[in-house]
C-alpha cells in the first residue's frame, strides 16, 4: 500500500512539475532561435571570365598576351 501511494505520488510530481519545465524549455529555445541567431546569407554569386587575345591575321591565340 506504502508503494502504491508513493508511486502516485512520484507521478503527480513529475506530472504537475515537469511537463511544464520541458515545454518551457522548448518555448525559450524557440524565443532564442527566433530573437537572437543571426540570419543566414548566401555568398555573393562568382563568375569565372577567361579571355585569349588572337592575331588579327591569322587568329591564333598570343600566348601570355596582356
Amino acid at each position: 500500500m506504502a508503494f502504491s501511494l508513493c508511486r502516485r505520488i512520484l507521478s503527480a510530481v513529475v506530472l504537475f512539475v515537469g511537463v511544464p519545465l520541458v515545454c518551457v524549455g522548448f518555448a525559450s529555445q524557440a524565443l532564442a532561435y527566433q530573437h537572437g541567431g543571426r540570419k543566414y546569407t548566401p555568398p555573393p554569386a562568382t563568375a569565372t571570365i577567361k579571355v585569349t587575345v588572337v592575331r588579327s591575321t591569322n587568329s591564333k591565340p598570343i600566348p601570355n598576351a596582356a
